[in-house]
């Protein structure tokens, strides 16, 4: 709420893509909320949070150099 950033925000889930559009409309948040698997895509974003993506071993195998890069 502090700035003029464009917040991003994807997830495989369609669920979670609903979960995260109500969120933001309750809070009044401007998000865009994408369903796509992000690891290996490089859209020029400047920041990346994770959360929860490390539980399966096949995940984090895939997330961690992706990260790292």
């Amino acid at each position: 709420r502090a700035g003029a950033a464009r917040v991003e925000a994807v997830d495989i889930d369609p669920f979670a893509i609903a979960a995260i559009g109500l969120n933001a409309a309750l809070n009044g948040l401007a998000v865009e909320a994408r369903a796509l698997d992000p690891i290996d895509r490089d859209e020029g974003w400047a920041t990346v949070l994770v959360g929860d993506l490390c539980y399966e071993r096949g995940v984090a195998d895939r997330l961690l150099p992706w990260l790292r890069r």
